[in-house]
This record gives structure tokens, C-alpha cells and sequence, in this order.
């Protein structure tokens, strides 16, 4: 049980640990659509 716990509690703080660089993408897309001359829906 414990093991579980502390499984459960690592997968939670790794997925609020990956939020804040997923989000902090959204910032570049314009500059990644214009450095890698993509279009807005290959962007994202």
C-alpha cells in the first residue's frame, strides 16, 4: 500500500510539474510559425 501511495503521489507532482512548460509554449508559437515557416494549423 504504501509503495502505491507513494507511485500515486509521484505521477501527481511529475503532472503538475510538466504543466508549466507545456502552457509556456503557447507563448512561441508565433515565433516558431515564423522561424519554421509553418502554417497556423501545423502550429497548433
Amino acid at each position: 500500500m504504501k509503495n502505491r501511495t507513494i507511485f500515486v503521489w509521484s505521477i501527481i507532482l511529475l503532472a503538475v510539474n510538466m504543466r508549466i512548460p507545456i502552457t509556456a509554449v503557447s507563448s512561441l508559437i508565433p515565433a516558431l510559425q515564423k522561424q519554421l515557416g509553418l502554417s497556423t494549423s501545423a502550429a497548433g
